[in-house]
């Protein structure tokens, strides 16, 4: 029996006829199922359309629209606004950094165009009494250079000699601080003197001390008269001892201080010489004593300083000699002790007078 199929969803009917008045086709086939036919070769592909449709003309420019607005007034400027608040207290200061390395040492220098040299001044004092040193401008410092005066001679009632004045103290280079520009007070020692003729027995007067500021040189002591006569001790704690025959060398005190030679004594008997003078540095041998004259003996020689020997012992009959006084570049020698008086029966000569005392100031300007 035949099988009608349909399509738009027909409903089936047995029959075409069936088909209820459907407007679709209806489609019949027959009974069964036959072989499905070959497939028919393909058809040819047919021509390729165009690619891209062709492009419409441009449309023209719509005119242009009215322009822009006037630009409004600018707006009034809005008021300052309050000020800012109060500014705020300084903050605690930091704590300090550590110190930096020490930089290296500069380079020395060039040194200084030197000074010029110093040279050595000098000023000496001879008159017996105080003076006034004035200290030049820039010194500081001066070296002082002093004796003592030396002892006076002494005297001997009758035929035996008088014994001689012992030498003052030396002091030799002895530094002293001064103030520039100020002044130092000083004093030259006067020769002691020498026993007066025509008195009884009488020892020699001592010599005075001489000074610079505190440093201070003393004098000889006079000729002794005891019998036998002694000569004077020489000046300064290392002064030598006066003898009845050559006075003993004074000794050193210091680096600076040396004490004076000791006196000779006078001779002790109606024929008998005086004794040399004590000798110092610088004089090995004193000045002589006098020699006896008349069966009256003679004095004994002043002792010496390093300036010089002292005053020549008296013949007998004769005063003794007075020691040289003044500066030594003229010849004097101070600080020497003055001459034994010579014997003299019934009465007594003089002694001579010992040396004044020196001083000699000495600096770098």
């Amino acid at each position: 029996m035949p099988i009608t199929t349909h399509t738009d969803n027909c409903p089936p009917t047995p029959t075409c006829g069936g088909c209820g008045g459907c407007s679709q086709c209806c489609t019949q086939s027959g009974t069964g199922s036959g072989a499905t036919g070959a497939t028919g070769p393909t058809g040819a592909t047919g021509p390729t359309g165009p690619t891209t449709g062709v492009t419409g003309a441009t449309g023209p420019t719509g005119p242009t629209g009215p322009g822009a607005g006037a630009t409004g007034a600018t707006g009034a400027t809005g008021a300052t606004g309050p000020g800012g608040g109060a500014t705020g207290a300084t903050g605690p200061t930091g704590a300090t950094g550590p110190t930096g390395a020490t930089g290296a040492t500069g380079a020395t220098g060039a040194a200084g165009a030197g000074g010029a040299p110093g040279s050595l001044q000098s000023q000496e004092f001879t008159t017996p009494g105080a003076f006034t040193f004035n200290v030049p401008a820039g010194v500081s410092g001066v070296w002082v250079t002093q004796v003592g005066a030396g002892g006076g001679g002494g005297s001997r009632t009758g035929a035996i000699g008088g014994a001689s004045g012992g030498a003052g103290e030396l002091g030799v280079m002895a530094p002293l601080n001064v103030t520039p520009s100020g002044t130092v007070s000083g004093v030259v020692g006067a020769g002691g003197a020498g026993a007066a003729a025509g008195g009884g027995v009488a020892a020699g007067s001592t010599g005075g001390l001489s000074s610079f500021g505190y440093i201070i040189a003393r004098g000889g002591l006079g000729g002794g008269s005891a019998l036998p006569a002694n000569g004077g001790k020489g000046g300064g704690p290392g002064g030598g001892a006066g003898n009845p025959a050559v006075g003993v060398i004074g000794t050193i005190e210091s680096i600076n201080f040396f004490g004076g030679s000791g006196g000779s004594g006078g001779g002790a008997s109606t024929g008998a010489a005086g004794a040399a003078g004590a000798p110092a540095g610088g004089h090995q041998t004193g000045v002589a004593g006098g020699i006896a004259a008349g069966g009256q003996a003679g004095g004994g020689g002043g002792a010496s300083s390093i300036y010089g020997t002292g005053g020549i012992g008296g013949n007998g009959g004769s005063s003794g000699g007075s020691a040289t006084s003044g500066s030594p570049n003229t010849g004097g020698k101070p600080g020497t002790g003055g001459g034994g008086a010579g014997g003299l029966t019934g009465s007594n000569a003089a002694g001579g007078n010992g040396a004044d005392g020196y001083v000699l100031v000495m600096w770098v300007a």
